[in-house]
């Protein structure tokens, strides 16, 4: 029998253990990891629904409103004027109303604001005719209401890009959201480099340092998007979309990444490519969920991205709605804000449910006396952690009276 000596014995140890080190580190140093997830990939949650009275902290009503859009406390707002060109602070308790910002460039209009506490952004877009198109010719501003200054952050010029047809559909998806936290602010661009291809952008703005970073950057192809990142502290989400459209279906894929600003670490945290879409609120990630890429089977799940191994929960779906004349139920626009999760579908006249991401409660907002030939609906515009403000809008008896009735939440 062949023998070896305790040197050698000694000596072959010492180098396995040092391969094996060696391979850890360099796993440990990847900036894209695939994680380890639960045998089910998706598990419904139990619901658990709530009175809606016992987080309802102040309402009111108002008619021909000024469009108040963001809750500043519960007696401040910040508002857009009727002909979505101006920004105002009004204060309902000392009934004073103060001018932040006037657009003056011609055919432009307000897109999309967003309000983390102390900063308030919004991107002024182009419309033509009165109606919004497809462009790339946006300005990205953020406001300070503790000094009252303005800082233009960026902007995106067609004279820089050739904009085709795909380019400005995506220039939409940029215009519908901004996500921001502690004075960071996330958002998508274009760039073009020396060779001239074009790249799609997710970039970081500090409103402190004024300081730019890039984190991500993938080449611009048809029927590919980055849906607008989500940010919270130093974690920030995306996802990146490809869509398949024929004659017949549109189905679509998403892969959704975490991305850890102090760490400066990727990782890819959906379990398949069925989400998209995705939200980002202390340690909770929500998303939309295609099923098999079909649009029409829509549900929304949640993951505790603190907990290992990784699980989704679904949380929404077509059985919490009573359907009376349609076997489809879609849902979109999932939105967070101080805890609370909110959305909107397809759904008829019961009511909508909110949903509290730290005690996975269900609450049910009731909605006013069904209007014939009318929706009422109820959205969160908030996006403030402090302030949580619901406007419900409806048409009073079967008029053309128009009425909003602001919801501000515990």
């Amino acid at each position: 029998m062949f023998n070896i000596s305790k040197t050698a014995k000694k000596i072959f140890i010492l180098i396995a253990a040092f391969i094996l080190l060696s391979f850890l580190r360099f796993i440990g140093s990847q900036p894209l990891l695939q994680i380890a997830y639960s045998k089910d990939l998706f598990e419904y949650l139990p619901k658990k629904e709530e009175n809606f009275n016992s987080i309802l902290l102040k309402t009111f009503k108002k008619k021909k409103d000024e469009n108040l859009i963001i809750a500043i406390d519960s007696n401040r707002f910040i508002g857009l004027s009727n002909n979505e060109d101006a920004y105002f602070i009004k204060d309902l308790k000392k009934r004073h109303t103060k001018l932040i910002h006037k657009i003056t460039e011609k055919n432009f209009l307000s897109i999309s604001e967003n309000f983390d506490g102390r900063y308030f952004y919004w991107m002024e877009g182009e419309r033509k005719k009165g109606y919004l198109y497809l462009s790339c010719n946006w300005k990205l501003y953020g406001y300070d209401i503790n000094t009252n200054t303005i800082c233009l952050i960026d902007k995106c010029n067609e004279a820089s890009i050739s904009a085709n047809d795909d380019i400005r559909a995506k220039a939409s998806v940029m215009w519908r959201d901004i996500f921001a936290h502690n004075g960071k602010v996330v958002y998508l661009n274009y760039e073009k480099d020396k060779m001239g291809i074009i790249y799609l952008v997710i970039k970081l703005f500090d409103m402190k340092t004024k300081k730019y970073s890039i984190i991500e950057k993938i080449p611009e192809k048809e029927n590919r998007l980055i849906y607008p990142p989500s940010i919270y502290g130093d974690n920030i989400v995306w996802c990146i979309s490809n869509i398949i459209e024929t004659h017949t279906m549109r189905t679509e894929s998403g892969e959704i990444y975490l991305y850890n600003i102090e760490k400066k670490k990727k990782i890819k945290i959906s379990p398949n490519n069925e989400l998209v879409m995705p939200r980002i609120y202390k340690n909770y990630v929500i998303a939309l969920r295609h099923i098999n890429g079909i649009i029409s089977q829509d549900q929304i799940v949640l993951c505790d991205i603190s907990k290992a191994p990784f699980k989704w929960k679904v949380i929404v779906y077509p059985e919490l709605y009573s359907m009376k004349k349609s076997s489809v139920v879609t849902f979109a626009d999932p939105y967070i804000s101080g805890g609370y999760l909110s959305w909107y579908g397809n759904y008829l006249k019961d009511g909508i449910y909110i949903f509290l991401l730290k005690e996975l409660k269900y609450y049910k907002i009731p909605y006013l006396k069904p209007q014939k030939g009318y929706s009422n609906y109820v959205m969160l515009y908030s996006e403030t952690p402090s302030t949580n403000l619901f406007i419900r809008n409806y048409l009073k008896d079967n008029t053309n009276d128009k009425y909003s009735e602001y919801l501000i939440l515990n």
